[in-house]
């Protein structure tokens, strides 16, 4: 991903909730919302990401083979260390 622009924060999985065995939570910093479709297409578009993306599926798939996923863009609050 970083070969497209696409800084990655981190990743988190739940500690101790059975409810949420089934989340993974990732952040990925963009320089812009404009950066972020031009980096998210490159990598999307990327033959050497594919294999990424195919093991991403079981961790996304849902019933109906629906991906159920949520994408937020977020911006730091003015008392943020990250800004």
């Amino acid at each position: 991903m970083a070969n497209h622009g696409i800084n990655v924060v981190g990743y988190w999985v739940p500690n101790e909730d059975p409810a949420w065995k089934d989340t993974f939570i990732y952040i990925v910093a963009h320089l812009s919302r404009e950066e972020a479709k031009k980096n998210w297409d490159a990598v999307h578009t990327d033959p050497l990401f594919r294999p990424y993306v195919e093991a991403a599926k079981p961790l996304m798939d849902k019933v109906g083979k629906v991906f159920r996923v949520d994408e937020v863009y977020m911006r730091p609050t003015d008392f943020s260390p990250m800004q």
